[in-house]
């Protein structure tokens, strides 16, 4: 009940510009929930994961110049690690990307069981009958 009263009392409830920051900051929020999902979507979970953190990463590091603040130089380090890393990550999903897509080629084993469809193993099963023999 102590919540329900601070609400009451809070004297913007009925301030336009209030509800204007609020309806903003909830749009904001769904376009990046809905630009998460197509991330996750077309990359993989992994590669938001590592973006996450180095974006995380990076805002730390400009909050830090920003204010001025003294870090020791293992904070640094630890910073650039990360930083790296997701770096390298970055440059080997690129070139991932960039070699051409090849077709899985079926084994020499798999060769001999294609039917004339050309589905795999469909040979293997086919019953004679005697009309056939």
């Amino acid at each position: 009940m102590i919540h329900l009263q601070a609400l009451w009392d809070f004297a913007q409830l009925g301030s336009a510009h209030f509800w204007g920051m609020m309806t903003l900051g909830s749009l904001f929020g769904f376009a990046i929930s809905y630009v998460t999902a197509l991330q996750i979507k077309f990359t993989s979970s992994q590669t938001h994961n590592m973006l996450g953190t180095a974006k995380a990463c990076t805002q730390m590091l400009l909050a830090v110049l920003y204010y001025e603040e003294t870090k020791s130089f293992l904070w640094w380090r630890s910073n650039m690690i990360v930083l790296g890393g997701s770096s390298a990550y970055a440059w080997v999903q690129g070139w991932e990307m960039k070699k051409p897509q090849e077709e899985p080629s079926p084994k020499d084993s798999e060769k001999s069981t294609l039917a004339m469809d050309g589905w795999p193993g469909a040979g293997r099963h086919a019953q004679v009958g005697p009309e056939q023999q």
